[in-house]
């Protein structure tokens, strides 16, 4: 099945990737979409066991004729193909359930075949009748010929009626939920296709729940004075497109930060650097891609920063550091710098901004900072975004174009390019506030502070579909621990840190135990299957190394 998919990989233009362990092709089929108002295209469905791929599909010789057949033994290697886009089957489901109409059809079509053997034998019995049969025999040909055009109507229907040729999908994209119409040729070949993805779908969540659970491994990563703590962290990537990613991981005290860059160049972690960094608990920390600009690029030595992948790292003080990913942290830090009112609360990067929230106990800010013509960024002016929010925002992601953030017990939702908010939505009482929050697809997964559990969100309508609790689970875990530390850490658990990860939810806890589930069972069931691992856990990151081991 690899050499497969390394063969559709070397024929669709564009496509790379695709290789990918557990991954196999279960089919592809030809279809036509709505392009340019009713213009119908061609295009080639390739499904995989956790993907679709389309893409566009020509003929190599436009000499022959211009039907396209995917039955025949050279379809691949007589046309050519580009993609179009790539959708994971967890973003994809069924929006118009038709598949019904057509078992209808399909069983009246059955009756009528039946009816017409029936039928037909009755007219020959019929015409052994010696005696007057004119009458009898006219009705029967009446029958006889309303039940051939009954036939031929359903067959008709059964290719040319868009309900029962077509499948329309429920797409997640970047600006909600998209309906995508697929149209084949005929009723049959919609069936075998719907019927393929309905059993692609159910075997990638088959497989997500009886995975193994994954093997965590402690390595020495940080060593720092005593009193700093691991507080936050990101994943930068390589100085070059080969190179393992580096690891940022901060440590403070109330009164002190200190930054580690951690390689992973020979797969084992290794500090490559360490150096403190300001005089304030560092809060926040963000990796944030080259900056863009319509203007010409600066050629000076004072730009340096210009066009490079940067590192924002902010703190209590209210100060925001930029640092170069290649620089080194104690000789550049002080140099670009962002001098705020308000401490630091929290730093993402969406659209090609850098969104900073700040708060004090009476004020809350959030700024845009943008770039120059010189693609440098502008520290000391920043754009105020006008809100109405009350309470300091403890943490912000990306879903499309969209920034959403969580503010005390509320979820807001920005769009970045009109800067025009949505409805805020209560997630928790007004006694908890937001502190974690991670997305996968069109779902966001939030824990308040004080709680321990996770509310299921739908990032494009805000409202809560699902919740569940992970105290029992710690509970079990803390049975066989002495009465007084079991009472200890159930009186004062809660959830440290969130995040998605080879299709399972990952949830540390401040009892010192990695809670994990599938995520799909974490998405729809009230009550999903939680297993618990020794290992306090402040912060966890996705990256992936050559060798497509997560760390």
């Amino acid at each position: 099945m690899e050499q497969r998919l390394r063969e559709i990989e070397a024929i669709v233009d564009g496509l790379d990737d695709l290789v990918s362990t557990g991954r196999n092709l279960v089919r592809y089929d030809m279809v036509q979409m709505r392009c340019r108002g009713d213009e119908k295209r061609q295009r080639c469905v390739f499904t995989l066991s956790d993907q679709l791929v389309l893409t566009s599909v020509r003929r190599k010789n436009p000499m022959k004729n211009s039907r396209l057949i995917t039955q025949s033994a050279d379809f691949l290697d007589s046309n050519r193909f580009k993609l179009i886009i790539k959708i994971s089957l967890d973003d994809v489901e069924i929006a118009k359930d038709t598949l019904k109409v057509l078992q209808e059809t399909e069983q009246t079509i059955d009756v009528a075949r039946e009816d017409e053997k029936v039928i037909r034998k009755v007219i020959e019995l019929a015409n052994l009748i010696k005696g007057n049969k004119e009458k009898l025999m006219n009705v029967l040909e009446e029958m006889d010929s309303e039940n051939t055009l009954r036939l031929r109507s359903l067959n008709e229907q059964m290719t040319s009626n868009p309900e029962l040729t077509t499948v329309y999908l429920a797409v997640a994209t970047v600006n909600g939920v998209e309906t995508v119409p697929l149209e084949f040729g005929n009723a049959e070949k919609r069936a075998v296709w719907e019927t393929a993805f309905r059993e692609a779908k159910t075997a990638l969540v088959n497989q997500q729940i009886s995975a193994p659970p994954a093997q965590l491994k402690s390595v020495i990563a940080h060593q720092t004075r005593p009193g700093l703590q691991l507080c936050a962290a990101t994943v930068v990537p390589g100085k070059r497109p080969d190179s393992a990613p580096y690891i940022w991981l901060c440590a403070s005290d109330k009164f002190s930060g200190q930054v580690a860059v951690v390689s992973l160049e020979n797969g084992d972690p290794c500090i490559e650097s360490c150096a403190g960094i300001g005089n304030a608990a560092v809060t926040a920390v963000c990796t944030v891609p080259p900056p863009t600009s319509s203007g010409e690029s600066s050629d000076s030595d004072d730009d340096s920063n210009s066009g490079q992948l940067s590192v924002w790292i902010g703190n209590d003080d209210g100060e925001v550091f930029v640092v170069n990913s290649t620089e080194r942290v104690r000789t550049r830090a002080r140099e670009r710098v962002a001098r705020l009112t308000y401490p630091v609360t929290a730093i993402t990067a969406v659209a090609g901004y850098v969104f900073v929230a700040t708060a004090s106990t009476t004020s809350v800010q959030l700024l845009r900072f943008h770039t120059s013509a010189e693609r440098s960024w502008e520290l000391d002016s920043p754009t105020t975004i006008s809100h109405s929010l009350t309470k300091p925002i403890l943490a912000m992601c990306q879903v499309g174009r969209r920034l959403v953030l969580a503010s005390g017990p509320q979820i807001h939702a920005l769009d970045t390019e009109g800067s025009v908010w949505e409805a805020p939505v209560d997630v928790l009482t007004s006694t908890d506030s937001l502190s974690l929050m991670t997305s996968s697809g069109s779902v966001l997964f939030c824990c308040g502070k004080k709680s321990t559990n996770v509310q299921v969100v739908d990032v494009f309508s805000l409202k809560v579909f699902n919740h569940f609790g992970i105290a029992a689970c710690v509970r079990n875990q803390l049975a066989g621990r002495e009465d007084i530390i079991r009472e200890h850490k159930m009186g004062c658990l809660r959830i440290s840190c969130i995040t998605v990860a080879t299709s399972q939810l990952w949830i540390g806890t401040s009892a010192g135990f990695i809670i994990t589930t599938p995520l799909h069972c974490a998405k729809t069931q009230p009550n999903p299957p939680l297993s618990g691992r020794v290992g306090f856990l402040r912060i966890r990151l996705l990256l992936w190394l050559e060798e497509s081991e997560e760390l």
